[in-house]
């Protein structure tokens, strides 16, 4: 399944920090003449919901000359230089406001969405972490905000995840989050998991587009093309766009169980067993030893049972069978050496599977035709035809694997890895 890196959606919503009742408060000759810090304020505020910038800078800073200390003002004004992708003066805004108000939180958080904007990550993360720590549960919003940063910027999956869990406790009622978690299960390829949030995500706002069409291609990930179908025309007819494709594309499909981890684990725990083998491939009745190939051993789990299961009943030329990411890191590594022998050592009792990929060139020989020549031999015509020998290579890729039961600690166990019973490729 190909990776897709901004399938979920980003609310970013700058709030202006005002007080609204005192605006619509003021009677209208305060606000065509004001006299006051106060007054130039609440008109500031006015013409920032007018989307007057401008005007609301103005005020602003007519605000702040009658009262230097005026945090909000500086607040609002930065803001409004936001808006008009003023960049450095907002952020000067917001330093005075946090030398006024080391502990306000919304200016952390509009602080954080510029450094966003700049591509500062890093930045942007420590201030909406600071708006986090200072306004608590007021905040929601930025946990989707740092959750986005930590999954799309920082190659921070499981930051992410504590973050997008965090926000639907705080915001239940918000498709956004689950639809995030969704997709940080797709990138772990723990799609049952995925199709689970996602179905949250359609149950809380059944129109939210993105949601249908991450859920239809975690369907197609673990082979059910019918729901999937159905999933991208619920996604089309809401209207999201669609392009036409191939039919004969291959397509990769996992299992649907969830991986358990720990269970893998604790399989991989240091043991006093060891399996010792020897590697080979045998074409055209001729041995190839598996020099310098490197040889995986899985822990046996009911995730890995089920993968062997369904790649033995749908791959083919039209469909692969894949483990996830996070299955394939529960594994020991070893290379074979020059005559295709490997080990692995500090195994526990238990069941395990090998796998080795053995790619190998066979050197064969082609008789070509290189003419003829023709001679009168009496009344007979004669043709003798001239070839040559002409060596050519044979890419081959052999998946050579079996199933090895381990059964008391200390046990040596030594095996062949190749297909079939080959003589000569014993221990």
């Amino acid at each position: 399944m190909h990776k897709k890196l901004t399938k979920f959606s980003i609310l970013i919503v700058i709030i202006l920090i005002t007080n609204t009742n005192t605006l619509l408060a003021q009677n209208g000759t305060t606000e065509q003449n004001p006299r006051t810090a106060d007054a130039f304020y609440n008109r500031g505020g006015k013409y920032f919901q007018e989307q007057k910038y401008d005007l609301a800078i103005a005020d602003y800073t007519k605000a702040i000359a009658l009262n230097p200390k005026f945090s909000d003002a500086y607040l609002n004004r930065g803001v409004s230089y936001k808006k008009k992708e003023q960049y450095s003066e907002a952020l000067a805004d917001y330093a005075k406001v946090i030398q006024l108000e080391p502990r306000e939180p919304a200016v952390y958080k509009n602080q954080g969405i510029i450094y966003e904007i700049q591509k500062n990550y890093e930045l942007a993360v420590a201030n909406y972490t600071k708006a986090i720590e200072f306004g608590g549960k007021n905040y929601p919003e930025l946990y989707i905000y740092r959750g986005n940063i930590y999954l799309n910027n920082m190659e921070k999956p499981d930051l992410a995840m504590a973050d997008y869990q965090m926000s639907v406790k705080l915001l239940p009622k918000d498709a956004t989050g689950y639809n995030n978690i969704g997709y940080v299960y797709s990138t772990k390829e723990n799609f049952t998991q995925a199709i689970t949030n996602y179905t949250k995500a359609i149950e809380i706002d059944p129109k939210f587009l993105l949601a249908y069409i991450n859920r239809a291609d975690c369907y197609d990930a673990i082979g059910n093309t019918k729901l999937a179908d159905l999933d991208r025309k619920k996604y089309s007819d809401l209207g999201g766009e669609i392009s036409a494709t191939s039919g004969n594309t291959k397509r990769s499909i996992y299992p649907q169980g969830s991986f358990d981890a720990a269970l893998a684990k604790s399989a991989l725990s240091r043991g006093l067993s060891r399996i010792e083998g020897r590697a080979c491939s045998k074409i055209d009745g001729l041995i190839f030893k598996a020099g310098g190939a490197k040889v995986v051993l899985f822990p046996v789990t009911p995730y890995l049972e089920e993968w062997y299961a369904l790649r033995d009943k749908k791959e083919g030329k039209k469909i692969s069978v894949y483990m996830s990411k996070e299955a394939n890191k529960y594994a020991i590594e070893a290379f074979t050496d020059g005559e295709g022998r490997f080990s692995f050592e500090g195994l526990k009792p238990g069941k395990y599977f090998i796998q080795m990929i053995h790619n190998f060139n066979q050197l064969k020989t082609n008789r070509v035709y290189t003419g003829s020549n023709t001679a009168m031999q009496g009344n007979t015509q004669m043709i003798t035809n001239y070839y040559r020998d002409e060596d050519y290579v044979v890419e081959r890729s052999q998946r050579v694997e079996r199933f090895v039961e381990i059964k008391k600690d200390g046990e040596v166990k030594k095996i062949g890895l190749s297909k079939g019973l080959i003589k000569g490729c014993d221990f």
